[in-house]
């Protein structure tokens, strides 16, 4: 059970829970008034997708996976490559106007060019935490070797360099990084008040409510389609979980419980929204458990007032809890969950468990393992942006061959953000952007239909000798306007944080996070964002400059 700080709560009942295809028991999302510290645990009437589960879902067990007997960890492991090379720029031709018949969008209207950036565009752009690629190549994948959190991405990509794309319209295929937002602001904190963390569990329950009727607006899309599934059903994604706990004071557990599920949730729905077919929630102990089910059960309770002739989707849910430390630990860190989850699917994709009940528990059993043709694997805190209008092109640049990572969007502390809604303030001052000069333009983009075009390698390189002060800053470039040594010396906001400037507008998905962005990622690659102006309207190929033009802004001079 938990309760809302802001007087939501959500009662469920928890059930062991091992396929779930919209298919849960749950307690609807109502409201209770503060003073109430216990809900009444209660389930309603279960809800069917066109397809029914294998199992009764009251009578199935949580996924534990131990160490089989004949599992041993390879001894010799590759040495990982730690350093960026340098190539000559260049782009994909690659080009995905869907024009093929059988993509299942034959209205232009429902399909969308898509320009791709090979691996020498990218730089260390190409690290996100998150990619999908086909199976083939996934099962050959090297997760011995991966030591670092950050490896479950550079071994995909080294492995993989040749074939590996970014689009050169970050909204085609890109994630926005939530974690560092609140962990920055320390929302878990019971000396400050609820305005942070009522921002960021508020707007991601709105994206996990909005989410049947974008899923609903797919499956419809999908009916020209000879499978009547969306073109990424067969796609296994993994996600590699585990619950932020605070147990400091009944507050910050409370915080803390509301926070995993509603970040977790929208992680999840983000996925449900593309139709893959599988999402496998992997953790560690009872707290990771918990967690991943009541985040079921909350997904769940959106979906109540759709019945079976009305079936939205057809995914299935599973977590899966992973005991074997070989798999987890490796020689720098006690655990890497990401490694353990990529262990987890290898090794039932690549047929290696002896028992094939322990297949079942990463692949399913509604589907012949031979259905699978892609996998996706993200962090529990990594929002998926793309389109309807652009997943035939992912699809064919996947059935290609091709290896997609997403660029990844960096939510920014900004005052804006942090106003409740009787204009109560959070209580740190001294962590946000203040909206003062150009740090007010904020453009408010719909994700959909909107870009943000790529603007190539050519961008600031900041270093810790470039600042307004002797004191050198030693943290992230975007947060060096917050070094401790340049408080009172009365330096303009515009001044402290100028390495933001190249950045700006910064940028709100009004359908994702709601969150102000960054107009680029962590690495200070930037994107250009756009309105679109006409339906045809699209990020081109990069200029000479490396920079990438909307059709809309032809008029301008190219670089």
């Amino acid at each position: 059970t938990m309760r809302w700080s802001n007087s939501i709560w959500i009662g469920c009942t928890i059930v062991l829970l091992a396929v779930f295809q919209m298919v849960v028991i749950v307690d609807t999302i109502r409201k209770k008034p503060r003073a109430s510290t216990s809900t009444t645990r209660t389930s309603t009437n279960l809800k069917r997708s066109t397809e029914q589960p294998k199992k009764n879902i009251a009578e199935a067990t949580p996924t534990e996976i131990t160490k089989d007997e004949h599992d041993e960890v390879e001894d010799e492991e590759d040495e990982i490559e730690v350093e960026i090379p340098t190539y000559t720029y260049s782009y994909s031709d690659d080009v995905e106007k869907d024009e093929e018949e059988g993509d299942g969008n034959s209205n232009e209207s429902s399909r969308r060019t898509v320009y791709w950036l090979d691996h020498t565009a990218m730089s260390e752009n190409y690290f996100s935490a998150a990619w999908l690629q086909p199976i083939e190549p996934f099962k050959s994948l090297n997760v011995a070797s991966m030591n670092m959190l950050e490896d479950a991405s550079h071994r995909v990509f080294y492995e993989n360099k040749e074939n590996v794309r970014q689009p050169v319209d970050w909204f085609d295929f890109a994630v926005e990084h939530l974690s560092r937002w609140y962990k920055k602001l320390d929302v878990l904190a019971p000396h400050h008040n609820s305005v942070a963390i009522d921002k960021i569990t508020g707007n991601l329950l709105k994206y996990i409510e909005a989410t049947p009727e974008k899923t609903k607006a797919l499956s419809l899309a999908s009916k020209s389609n000879k499978s009547k599934l969306p073109l990424l059903h067969p796609t296994i994604a993994v996600i590699s979980h585990g619950a932020i706990v605070n147990d400091e004071t009944s507050l910050t557990l409370e915080r803390s419980k509301n926070l995993t599920t509603t970040v977790l949730g929208a992680t999840i729905t983000s996925l449900l929204r593309v139709g893959f077919g599988r999402i496998v929630v992997t953790g560690l102990n009872q707290a990771d458990e918990d967690a991943a089910l009541e985040t079921f059960s909350l997904i769940g309770a959106q979906y109540e007032s759709y019945g079976e002739d009305n079936a939205i989707v057809s995914t299935e849910l599973e977590y899966v809890k992973i005991t074997n430390k070989n798999w987890y630990k490796t020689e720098i860190m006690d655990v890497n969950r990401p490694r353990a989850s990529l262990y987890g699917l290898n090794k039932a994709l690549n047929g290696e468990f002896k028992n094939p009940e322990e297949t079942k528990k990463w692949l399913g059993a509604t589907h012949d393992p031979s259905y699978w043709k892609y996998v996706y694997s993200t962090e529990p805190d990594l929002i998926l942006q793309t389109r309807a209008t652009s997943l035939p092109a992912i699809h064919k640049a996947l059935e290609r061959g091709r290896v997609l990572m997403p660029h990844r969007l960096q939510p920014l502390t900004h005052e804006y953000d942090l106003i409740g809604p009787d204009q109560t303030k959070y209580t740190v001052t001294d962590n946000h952007i203040p909206a003062v000069g150009k740090f007010k333009d904020v453009m408010d983009l719909d994700g959909e239909v909107d870009m943000c075009c790529d603007g190539g390698k050519q961008h600031p390189k900041w270093d810790g000798k470039d600042d307004p002060t002797e004191t050198p800053c030693h943290t992230w470039w975007f947060d060096c306007g917050y070094t401790s040594a340049w408080k009172g010396l009365g330096l303009s906001e515009e001044v402290k944080h100028r390495r933001l400037l190249y950045y700006t507008p910064l940028l709100r998905l009004n359908q994702g996070t709601n969150i102000i962005s960054i107009a680029g990622s962590e690495h200070e690659r930037k994107c250009w964002p756009r309105k679109r102006k006409t339906p045809d309207d699209v990020c081109q190929r990069p200029s000479p400059s490396g920079r990438s033009f909307a059709i809309s802004e032809q008029d301008r001079k190219i670089e």
